[in-house]
């Protein structure tokens, strides 16, 4: 396990001279912590000379990674796990995970037999993660962004967008700020002083608040689906809030979404936690989770086959489109014996 950044800066010292490409992999449905530190590994490659490409299967994108991804230069590569072969015909290739550590949460199926692999993490290691001494894992940080952010300038690497000779033509700082700007919920959880020095710093180099406020900004239709999905929550005792559709179980969510919901109900000073439930795709249920801290979300998750931290966390669950099915799969994981109660969700203040 890598303990500090310096470490993990010469771990890619090493691990790069044994490689030509860096294969850059989010997770699946890549929310813009992952993008964006998906983003400065390619900044690392570009440092030492390295073609790179980051690896997306994601058939729907969330609304903000789409405008972020509309923004890039075309110079920034990324192909779906189908084309990997032929795109490291003759080339060795370090595979760069951002933003995971769960083998069923990347894309590339057999990443295990793979040799060089680099694991950069905020969320807790868990039966399912992949087996490499090759990881960091900062539990105690907002997101991957602050991580990439402190790699970058542990490497010295130049991207003040108003610097000239930092050779970058997109502005990594705006997009880190964002990951960060999520992950933290405005800045209103997992935000520590050391979060708010890389904040100010980010600012520094050009990041701008208000462009990172409008790519959160909800429209009308997306304001919609989380208030229908949050109307009529399901509250356990202990203060556990479940939310899901019941009038359209197959109605098909974004990620976003269903944490928006989870987030909405989590506000209210009578709950200590929140889940929401939703299909992302016909097949594929995913769970959303946030606590105020006296819930271990992470712990909760695992037990889903996903993941987190105290605060946040998330599970997808592949082959199963019964979204009730998963409600009692959570009540069971929360607290066994107890029986939900619907409430409406204006009584909890």
């Amino acid at each position: 396990m890598i303990k500090t950044i310096k470490e993990l800066k010469a771990l890619i010292d090493e691990e790069v001279k044994n490689c030509d490409s860096f294969v850059i992999v989010p997770h699946i449905g890549a929310d813009c912590d992952a993008l964006a530190s998906a983003l400065a590994v390619t900044l690392i490659a570009k440092k030492y000379g390295r073609d790179y490409v980051i690896v997306m299967d994601d058939e729907r994108i969330e609304n903000v990674v789409n405008s972020i991804m509309s923004e890039l230069p075309s110079e920034i590569k990324f192909i779906n796990s189908s084309e990997l072969n032929k795109y490291l015909k003759n080339k060795k290739a370090l595979y760069f995970i951002v933003d995971t550590n769960k083998k069923e949460l990347i894309p590339i199926k057999d990443i295990e037999k793979k040799e060089n692999i680099i694991i950069v993490d905020h969320h807790d290691l868990g039966a399912t993660s992949i087996e490499t001494e090759n990881r960091y894992i900062g539990l105690g940080v907002s997101s991957a962004s602050e991580i990439m952010y402190r790699l970058l300038e542990d490497m010295r690497i130049k991207f003040d967008s108003h610097v000239q000779g930092s050779e970058l033509n997109f502005n990594i700082a705006n997009y880190l700020l964002a990951g960060i700007f999520l992950d933290t919920s405005k800045f209103s959880k997992n935000t520590f002083s050391g979060t708010m020095k890389v904040v100010g710093n980010l600012m520094v180099k050009g990041a701008d608040l208000d462009y990172v406020n409008n790519l959160f900004m909800e429209d009308f239709e997306s304001d919609q689906l989380v208030l229908n999905l949050v109307r009529n929550p399901y509250v356990k005792l202990f203060n556990i809030a479940i939310a899901l559709n019941s009038e359209d179980p197959k109605f098909i969510y974004d990620k976003e979404a269903l944490a928006k919901a989870a987030d909405y109900l989590n506000k209210f000073k009578s709950i200590d936690a929140a889940f929401s439930i939703g299909l992302i795709d016909e097949n594929t249920t995913y769970v959303s989770g946030r606590s105020k801290g006296d819930v271990n979300i992470g712990e909760i998750m695992s037990q889903l086959g996903g993941g987190g931290n105290v605060s946040a966390g998330a599970a997808r669950i592949e082959k199963c489109d019964d979204v009730y099915q998963i409600k009692l799969k959570l009540d069971d994981v929360i607290r066994p014996g107890y029986k939900f109660n619907e409430v409406d969700h204006e009584k909890m203040n």
